[in-house]
Parts: C-alpha cells; sequence; structure tokens
C-alpha cells in the first residue's frame, strides 16, 4: 500500500535547504506513493509543491489539521491536473494549439517560453464551435514588459499620457489562456463601419442590448461602435456577450492595453493597420479615464490614449476577451 499521509503525517520532513523538493518527495507526501514520474509545466510543478511546503509548515507549528488539509488539496490538484495533460496529450488537435503558442511566443520573445495545458474542459468540439465565430485560444506568459527589450516589437508609446497614472501593473501579461476575437479593425468610414463576420455573432446581441436600453441607439443598431466603456462594464451587457462567447459572465472583459499590443505583435498586425480605436479595461487616473488604442495615423499597435467612462464616439469599437485563470 503506497503511504497515506492522511492518517499518518510521519513522512513530512522540513524541506532541504540547499535544494528543491524533487518529485519523488512530492508524489510520496501526497499519498500517491512511488508512482512513475510525472513531469509537469513549471507553472503546475510550482503550485504543486506549494501545498507540501504549506503542509510541512503548518505540521511545524503543531497545526495538523491544515497540514492535512494542504495534504488532500495537493492530491486531488495532481490527479487533476495530470488528468487534464494526459488528455491533451491524447489529442493532436489540442496539443497543436500548446505547439503553435510556443513557436510564436519563442519567435516574439527569442526565448523558450512555457505553455501549460489548455484549461479544464475545452475539448476539440467547443474549439471548432469558437474558430467558427472568429474566436481562438492565445496564451500570454507572466511576464512584466516593462523589463522587455525586444527586436522589433512595436511598444506601447504613452507620449499622450502621464506614466504614473497608469495602473501598476499596466504592463503586465496575465499568465493564463485567453479566448481572442480575431477579427480584423474595420476602417473608419463615418460610423457606417463594421467588424466582419458579427452579423451572427455580436450584432443581434448589441441590438437587443440598444432595443433594451443597455446600449446608447446608434444609427447602425448591431454596431460594436458608439458604445461607452461605462455601457461595456454594465454587468447586463457583460453577461448578454459572454452567453455568445459561451463563457461565464465573469470570463468575459476587454482586453488591457498591453494584451491588445502583444497580441496584435505576436498575432494580428493588421489591428495597428486601420484608422479606427478600440478600448481597453485599464483605469486612466485612478478610474476617471479608460484607454483605448490601435489607431493606424497614430502609431497604431503603439497609440494609446484615454477618454471618460462615459464617452462613445463612432471611430472606437471593441473586442470582447475571455479569460481562464
Amino acid at each position: 500500500m503506497p503511504l497515506n499521509p492522511f492518517e499518518s503525517l510521519s513522512a513530512l520532513k522540513p524541506p532541504r535547504e540547499t535544494a528543491p523538493l524533487s518529485k519523488g518527495d512530492i508524489r510520496r507526501e501526497a499519498g500517491l506513493g512511488d508512482s512513475p514520474p510525472f513531469e509537469f509545466p513549471p507553472e503546475d510543478d510550482e503550485r504543486l509543491k506549494n501545498y507540501l511546503r504549506e503542509a510541512i509548515s503548518a505540521k511545524k507549528s503543531g497545526d495538523l489539521k491544515s497540514a492535512i488539509a494542504s495534504l488532500k488539496a495537493y492530491k486531488q490538484d495532481f490527479l487533476e491536473t495530470k488528468a487534464r495533460i494526459l488528455k491533451a496529450e491524447a489529442s493532436p488537435e489540442l496539443s497543436a494549439i500548446i505547439e503553435h503558442e510556443q513557436q510564436k511566443l519563442r519567435e516574439f520573445f527569442g526565448r523558450d517560453i512555457a505553455v501549460p495545458p489548455l484549461p479544464e474542459g475545452i475539448t476539440v468540439e467547443q474549439i471548432k464551435a469558437w474558430e467558427a465565430q472568429h474566436l481562438k485560444l492565445h496564451y500570454l506568459p507572466l511576464i512584466d514588459m516593462s523589463k522587455e527589450d525586444i527586436e522589433g516589437w512595436i511598444k506601447p508609446d504613452f507620449k499622450y499620457l502621464t506614466e504614473s497614472d497608469l495602473p501598476k501593473d499596466a504592463m503586465l501579461l496575465p499568465g493564463s489562456w485567453l479566448l481572442v476575437d480575431e477579427r480584423p479593425k474595420p476602417k473608419y468610414e463615418s460610423g457606417n463601419q463594421q467588424y466582419d463576420n458579427d452579423t451572427d455573432f455580436l450584432g443581434p446581441v448589441l441590438e437587443e442590448l440598444r432595443q433594451k436600453g443597455l446600449i446608447q441607439s446608434f444609427k447602425h443598431p448591431g454596431s460594436r461602435f458608439y458604445i461607452s466603456p461605462q455601457e461595456l462594464e454594465n454587468p447586463a451587457v457583460i453577461e448578454a456577450i459572454a452567453r455568445a462567447y459561451n463563457l461565464k459572465p465573469e470570463q468575459i472583459t476587454l482586453p488591457r492595453m498591453i494584451e491588445f499590443n502583444v497580441l496584435g505583435n505576436i498575432h494580428h498586425p493588421e489591428w495597428g493597420e486601420s484608422n479606427c480605436s478600440e478600448w481597453f479595461s485599464d483605469q486612466y487616473k485612478a478610474g476617471l479615464e479608460r484607454l483605448y488604442g490601435g489607431r493606424s495615423d497614430y502609431g497604431g499597435l503603439a497609440y494609446v490614449y484615454s477618454l471618460d467612462p462615459d464617452d462613445r464616439n463612432d471611430f472606437i469599437g471593441f473586442r470582447a476577451l475571455g479569460r481562464f485563470s
């Protein structure tokens, strides 16, 4: 029988001072015995090790109840994460997505970037349904872009802003999978421009929201233009957009400025090639204003500016982003 630390914590030992906990240590402490080694991505590996560190700390302080709770949580997370990874490895379609992201990130950053398994519950069928609506999964690593010096990167240009008024994490990438609307940003046509292939996606959603008075009326009821950030932050509006994405409302936001910029640099340089802008979710001046950008005649992917949250214009559109923590 494998060691069961939920009944006996005798196996818990203080962490070694000079070496990290080994995968063998972790498996034994989790009650998984000497099962065959299994390689986890670095982010998962570190998260799993933290359970064991918490259990060791709790045992040293005499809190056996918390130690056992940490080990139980570890075992559940270990098995669920392993199952998710094995499922992805068994599907060529899912593996291809991960490999594609690794390649694109390597090309942009000039170094290998670890890409974790796809979020739990995502299936090939779901991905195909998203792709039919021009939605695609992309991964952005947890990297502070303010510390990066990347050849060829079109960086955000803050010449129209006061950098001290930006959020402290304005340049921090999320370290998560994102569901990205891949539609090109249309060229300005006096407010008559529309996003491609939107008549069976967000067009009907926005038309209904305008009929209900949740979004200001406009000459084109299904248009993504002439909508304010304040309206896009309305929970009822978010819920309606989430249904179109087949996601939970808490997963839907606008992209942050740095997310739009890096996604554009890596996957969609065309986002900076039209003379319309898009809203970002970043708050500016402690929430008094919101950021927007991307307009080609002011710098394209580098362009960032701000307006009041209740402002709406026929040259500023939006794309929603699905988030997987």
